[in-house]
């Protein structure tokens, strides 16, 4: 589930801006800036009802502007607040899934935008075998 919401994340990064250079996982040395940098923060499972469970992921969209060592603090928030509404819901195997806790800071010239995911995941219950037959024997009292 996990890949789905970067492919996601890409896809809805590609149709907001003209040809941005994606990367995963890791940057790479000598990296082609500006580019986008999507790194799962933290993942947990919380257990609801039942069989349901709740997928948290919270992800970092970090923007490298192309010149970092220039004040870019206005490329950097027109960059943030065009995030706040092109993530705010991304296609997940053909679903829309909404971002929530959205919010961005600047570090050292580099925007982190961080934006949390919630998925329900139904667990498949065990089938446990059904009663074939109950055979009940039983006596009233005072008939014979």
């Amino acid at each position: 589930m996990v890949n789905e919401v970067y492919t996601g994340i890409a896809a809805e990064l590609e149709n907001s801006f003209d040809n941005p250079v994606v990367y995963f996982d890791s940057l790479p040395q000598g990296f082609k800036a500006p580019c986008f940098f999507i790194n799962l923060v933290d993942s947990r499972l919380e257990p609801k009802l039942w069989n349901r469970y709740e997928l948290v992921m919270d992800f970092d969209v970090m923007y490298y502007p192309d010149n970092p060592n220039e004040d870019n603090v206005i490329e950097l928030h027109d960059v943030a607040y065009k995030l706040l509404f092109q993530l705010e819901y991304i296609t997940v195997l053909k679903n829309l899934l909404r971002g929530i806790d959205t919010h961005f800071e600047v570090h050292d010239n580099v925007l982190h935008f961080f934006i949390t995911y919630k998925v329900m995941i139904f667990k498949e219950l065990a089938k446990s075998p059904l009663m074939q037959q109950l055979i009940q024997n039983y006596k009233i009292k005072g008939v014979e």
